[in-house]
């Protein structure tokens, strides 16, 4: 996109098929960092627009207190890909 903090990614959700999103990622993970990266997606949100880009989803990340490192939530070993994940307690 037009935009020096966001990524644009097309992640696959297997036999689902891909969602474009797009991420203000950039000034924490590096192309090769993102790319083939296992991520939890968040999908259940209005598609929109980021800088004239369609996202249809949001990458699911924690950061620390300060929100100086980023890191993504990894879906949990044997999870498939495109496979609907929950967290214990939500």
């Amino acid at each position: 996109p037009e935009a020096d903090k966001l990524w644009a990614e097309k992640i696959s959700f297997g036999e689902f098929g891909e969602r474009q999103i797009c991420s203000g990622l950039r000034a924490f993970k590096t192309k090769e960092q993102m790319e083939g990266a296992r991520v939890c997606v968040v999908v259940n949100v209005k598609p929109g627009k980021l800088r004239n880009m369609q996202s249809d989803g949001l990458v699911l990340c924690t950061s620390n207190a300060d929100h100086t490192e980023v890191d993504f939530v990894i879906p949990p070993e044997g999870a498939e890909i495109g496979e609907r994940i929950t967290f214990a307690g939500h």
